[in-house]
C-alpha cells in the first residue's frame, strides 16, 4: 500500500509540475511569437506602390508596423506610375527605415507620409518634383 501511495504522491507532483513550469511557458513563448514585429521589406518600385496602395486602404493596416527599404528605387515614369505623382501614404503610422537607400524621381503633390507623427529615418529621396 505504502508503494501505491508513494507513486500516486509521485504522479502528483510530476502533472503539477508540469502544469505550473512548462504550461506558463508554452503559454509565453505564444505570446512573444504574436507580439513579435513583422517588418515588411521593400526591394522593388512595385513592392513601394503596394505599400502606399495598402497603406492607404486602412488605417489599422499598417498602423505600428515597420517597413524597410532593401534597395535603391527609381520611381522614373513606368507603367505603374504614368503621371510620376505618388499618393501619400496617409494610412501609415509606423516605422519606415530607409537604411540609408536612396528613393528618385519622386513626384509628389503632399508630403511623403502626410502628418509627421511617423517614425522615419535614414531615408534618402533625390530629384523630387511636386
Amino acid at each position: 500500500m505504502n508503494k501505491k501511495v508513494t507513486k500516486i504522491v509521485c504522479i502528483t507532483i510530476l502533472f503539477t509540475l508540469i502544469f505550473q513550469v512548462l504550461i506558463p511557458m508554452t503559454v509565453g513563448i505564444k505570446v512573444l511569437a504574436e507580439s513579435d514585429d513583422v517588418i515588411t521589406e521593400i526591394y522593388t518600385k512595385e513592392d513601394f506602390f503596394n505599400f502606399i496602395d495598402e497603406a492607404n486602404k486602412s488605417y489599422d493596416s499598417y498602423m505600428n508596423k515597420k517597413i524597410r527599404l532593401m534597395n535603391d528605387i527609381d520611381l522614373e515614369t513606368s507603367i505603374e506610375n504614368p503621371c510620376k505623382s505618388v499618393n501619400p501614404a496617409l494610412g501609415f503610422y509606423g516605422e519606415f527605415d530607409g537604411q540609408n537607400y536612396t528613393i528618385y524621381n519622386l513626384y509628389l503633390e503632399q508630403p511623403l507620409f502626410g502628418q509627421a507623427n511617423r517614425n522615419i529615418r535614414n531615408l534618402n529621396i533625390e530629384n523630387t518634383r511636386n
